[in-house]
């Protein structure tokens, strides 16, 4: 199930082009130390619905400490055992393993994302906080040398939304994690986010890789990288490029393919290396806590949704391309995650599947 990489194409084992299509599950990155849902829902059900609407992969956003120890346990109410009576007695890695090897079952590959450095600190900018950079490269190794070998990891998203960082360092960085990795999990494909600003431009937390053009990444083992950066809509904020209630943009959305072009598609449209979007998303009007439509609530739905539009049809498969890869943030329900997939009631909001339609394949 390993991919590689050629020009801007991910390929399967056979050679043929591959595009990653993704959601993320989060929580394990938090101080429940397992993805969240597990007090609701069966294990096997979350995975076995997630590959039926049409995802062939699993982003699964982790924390510094949950890979510094193998030895934390879920925390307490986290997981309904009543639902969940094959998780009992087991830690938060065991959980893990069990997740992946479903997920090898179904065809499901999955990409681990050092989302924090702690399982409380958030978005916090940085992998190394003040530290030297040997922890985090030690806890990437760390994790590999437990998961490397598994048939459903594919590899590693270096980290989340290196905002605080510029992009010389972050590539300097992601250079000497990444080949330290490759060390352990010589098969892993490498995915590097981008930065937040380069030299005069702003661009999301995570999607600014113009650094590229004069300062690419340079894995020792080739075809390996992949560039992974975070484009959003008006649910993320309001941008000049994006039109909104507060902000006039007379050529939107006709404006956005020289957008995405700018801060990191040129990467994708001069065959540079692989894109994949790692994060992208919105509430598109809908109301996470029982799906339906909330106007009011979301003021630039419309707008938002012809953000969606014009983004998939940029990403789109074209000229004998497979498409760019993506990854949508996020599976998640429970409420209150306006850019969940599941309502409060972890029911999938067909309103927002019907949006991500020219996306998604058919169920395995």
């Amino acid at each position: 199930m390993y991919l590689t990489t050629s020009g801007n194409r991910i390929l399967d084992a056979d050679g043929r082009d591959f595009r990653l299509v993704s959601v993320s599950w989060y929580g394990a990155n938090e101080e429940t130390f397992v993805p969240h849902g597990l007090w609701a829902m069966n294990w096997k059900d979350i995975l076995d619905s997630i590959r039926s609407m049409g995802f062939n992969s699993l982003r699964l956003p982790l924390s510094g400490i949950l890979a510094e120890s193998m030895l934390r346990w879920p925390k307490r109410g986290a997981v309904d055992f009543g639902k969940n009576p094959d998780l009992v007695g087991r830690n938060a890695h065991q959980i893990l393993r069990k997740i992946l090897d479903r997920c090898a079952e179904i065809g499901l590959r999955v990409i681990l994302d050092m989302h924090q450095r702690t399982e409380s600190s958030g978005i916090d900018g940085d992998p190394l906080g003040g530290g030297p950079i040997g922890r985090w490269i030690d806890r990437w190794r760390r994790l590999a040398s437990v998961y490397g070998g598994h048939p459903a990891v594919i590899g590693a998203d270096l980290y989340n939304e290196p905002h605080t960082l510029d992009w010389e360092t972050w590539a300097s960085y992601a250079e000497t994690c990444g080949d330290r990795l490759h060390e352990v999990a010589p098969h892993w494909l490498i995915f590097v986010q981008g930065v937040a600003r380069y030299r005069d431009t702003v661009h999301w937390w995570g999607g600014n890789l113009r650094g590229v053009e004069r300062r690419p990444v340079k894995l020792a083992r080739p075809g390996r990288l992949v560039y992974a950066p975070h484009e959003y809509g008006q649910t993320s904020g309001y941008q000049p490029w994006l039109r909104s209630v507060v902000n006039r943009v007379d050529d939107y959305p006709d404006n956005l393919p020289a957008v995405f072009r700018a801060a990191w598609g040129f990467i994708h449209e001069a065959e540079i290396a692989p894109v994949w979007v790692g994060e992208f998303g919105g509430a598109f009007g809908f109301d996470d806590a029982d799906g339906r439509l909330s106007p009011p609530g979301w003021p630039d739905y419309l707008n938002e949704r012809r953000w969606l539009t014009a983004f998939l049809d940029y990403c789109a498969p074209a000229g004998g391309h497979a498409g760019i890869s993506m990854a949508l943030w996020c599976w998640n329900g429970g409420g209150g995650q306006p850019y969940a997939l599941m309502d409060a009631q972890w029911r999938p909001i067909e309103g927002k599947l019907a949006l991500l339609r020219p996306l998604l394949a058919p169920g395995p």
